[in-house]
């Protein structure tokens, strides 16, 4: 199934003016919760799925509070915690001349000096980034170039002096003031800081590509020469996206399923490869991808699995893993 294009729109840099509508949408969204709940007119699942429209929809370190609150099963409704592990990106592709000068600032050259092939409309794009397509001439290897979006930093400082506003208020009702909220917004401080600065990444790739060889799980190969704070250049993947997988199955299972049998592909032992992957990068290694959703896992021939997005890595105190 071809992908649809990735809509452009101009970057949205952070004002006064901004920073008061968003007070302003939050304000609105409170109401109609609290009066839906009131009146009765929302049910669990009802309130769960506007909360994730909502996140969606404020994107960035909004929807990674959402994700990380999902955690809480022993908190959340079953309603809410299937809604907001539910949460995914709708970003839109910024003017593609930026992007080219953002690389040929890193490489400090034009880009057709080591690029025969530069696609100048991105395949893919996220809150923090949008990705191009390109050749590179001396390796001769198709790459994926990740560009970071311009004015992100200043965004998500915003948005993480709102929320931890907004947690600190939450923290004092006395029903919820037992949860760690402080350790949420370390947690989320400490993704903004490792997604925001690309060598984070660049040293997680060439950690990771290390690691989970032996666990026979793909990292594309990174190319340090052509990298830097804002850019990272690294091989392109050809494979299917999980998180399509899961889509097109629900509407087009005959085709799904020619794809696996052509391309040698048993979901099952791709799903059992990627378990014990987990749970040895927990166990054995004590560091494993900090981002696994279905948007970071791609399907590759004969039932091989590929992992990309390696912005963020965890790993656990020891007392954790011997218990």
């Amino acid at each position: 199934e071809e992908a649809l294009p990735i809509e452009i729109k101009p970057l949205v840099r952070t004002r006064f003016l901004q920073s008061f509508f968003v007070w302003l949408r939050l304000l609105r969204f409170s109401m109609g919760m609290m009066f839906g709940t009131l009146t009765r007119r929302l049910t669990p699942g009802g309130s769960a799925q506007r909360l994730r429209l909502f996140l969606e929809d404020m994107g960035g370190l909004w929807v990674k509070a959402g994700q990380l609150i999902s955690l809480r099963i022993d908190l959340l409704s079953p309603e809410m915690v299937q809604a907001l592990t539910q949460l995914q990106y709708h970003a839109y592709g910024f003017d593609p001349k930026i992007s080219r000068k953002i690389i040929e600032d890193t490489i400090q050259c034009p880009i057709e000096t080591y690029f025969d092939v530069f696609e100048d409309m991105p395949f893919a794009a996220a809150s923090i980034s949008q990705v191009h397509r390109a050749h590179l001439r001396e390796e001769n290897i198709w790459v994926a170039i990740k560009v970071k979006r311009p004015g992100i930093k200043e965004l998500f400082e915003r948005d993480i002096k709102m929320i931890t506003r907004l947690i600190n208020t939450v923290g004092k009702i006395p029903s919820v003031s037992f949860i760690s909220w402080d350790g949420m917004i370390r947690e989320l401080k400490q993704i903004m800081t490792e997604e925001l600065d690309y060598r984070y990444e660049s040293a997680n790739l060439r950690r990771m590509r290390k690691i989970l060889k032996p666990h026979k799980i793909y990292v594309p190969k990174f190319f340090e020469r052509y990298s830097g704070t804002d850019v990272i250049v690294m091989e392109m993947v050809e494979g299917l996206l999980m998180s399509d997988y899961l889509r097109i199955i629900k509407t087009d299972p005959e085709r799904v399923q020619a794809w696996c049998v052509e391309n040698n592909v048993k979901t099952t032992r791709a799903g059992s490869l990627l378990m014990r992957s987990f749970y040895r990068q927990l166990f054995e290694d004590n560091l494993f991808h900090g981002d696994l959703h279905p948007g970071n896992i791609i399907l590759l021939r004969n039932s091989r699995v590929a992992l990309i997005d390696l912005g963020t890595v965890g790993n656990l105190e020891s007392r954790f893993i011997a218990n």
